[in-house]
């Protein structure tokens, strides 16, 4: 829920409403993150991934069973590489995992147009989350997590908190193979907003699940950008690692998120 007083109207990068709320302009943008970042473009004619390094591409056909919440399936069997796309007025996201292009684990996520940050009042946000798992220089993703993400935009602050929960490990090659085992919560520690609408912050440590057989070991950080015209959207990633109490690898969870903001 949007929680802001007085209607701005606005002639340049900034103005100031009759109740002295003022928003800020800030451009569209994009920003890449991971282990092993490549360049992932849509093919909107044919409905395909192009997933591509300096001397080779895949391109990745629908994968209807991988879609979950927000977010469409792609991959390439053959080539061992797997992605989640997400797009929305003002927001697009894309995740790609997998041994293919020599090992990928590469996130994109973008503003695609000019949003009015307001500088004052917060805003809450509801949406998807999706992630793959891979062990340490080893790209095959045979597991991820779904899930529901929450979270709220302080604009006087500056700050930013959030949820991950309703988390789900799944089948990475195929969403309908859904374990029954609930993955805990992740929260998201107070981060801080930049002017520019980005947003970064860690999370916070101490979740476990698979009955303690995996615990966190407190490095995860997120990062994205508020997003959409009236700054109603925001975008991101989750990076984390978990180590087992076991005492086997311990491996990263790359994820992606995708939030709108929730109506009163």
């Amino acid at each position: 829920m949007k929680k802001l007083i007085g209607l701005a109207i606005c002639t340049s990068a900034a103005c100031t409403s009759s109740n002295s709320v003022e928003t800020v302009t800030v451009a569209a943008t994009a920003a890449t993150t991971g282990p092993a970042v490549v360049t992932v473009t849509f093919d909107q004619v044919n409905d395909t991934l192009i997933a591509s390094d300096s001397s080779s591409s895949v391109t990745m056909t629908r994968f209807s069973s991988n879609d979950t919440g927000r977010f469409l399936g792609y991959g390439n069997n053959s080539a061992d590489l797997f992605a989640f796309r997400a797009v929305s007025d003002g927001s697009e996201v894309t995740l790609a995992v997998g041994e293919g292009l020599g090992g990928t684990a590469s996130v994109e996520y973008q503003r695609l147009t000019a949003a009015d940050l307001p500088t004052a009042g917060s805003i809450d946000y509801a949406g998807d989350y999706v992630s793959s798992s891979f062990e340490e220089n080893d790209f095959d993703s045979g597991s991820g997590v779904t899930g529901d993400i929450s979270l709220t935009a302080d604009f006087a602050a500056m700050t930013v908190t959030g949820t991950i929960n309703n988390r789900v490990i799944v089948n990475a090659e195929g969403l309908s193979e859904i374990s029954d085992t609930m993955a805990s919560d992740l929260t998201f520690a107070i981060g801080a907003i930049d002017s520019t609408g980005a947003f970064t912050g860690t999370l916070e440590p101490g979740a476990t699940y698979q009955d303690g057989q995996i615990t966190f070991n407190g490095t995860g950080s997120y990062e994205g950008l508020i997003s959409g015209q009236d700054a109603d959207e925001a975008v991101g990633s989750v990076n984390t690692t978990w180590t087992r109490s076991d005492g086997g690898s311990s491996f990263t969870e790359l994820g992606v998120f995708i939030l709108e903001e929730t109506q009163p």
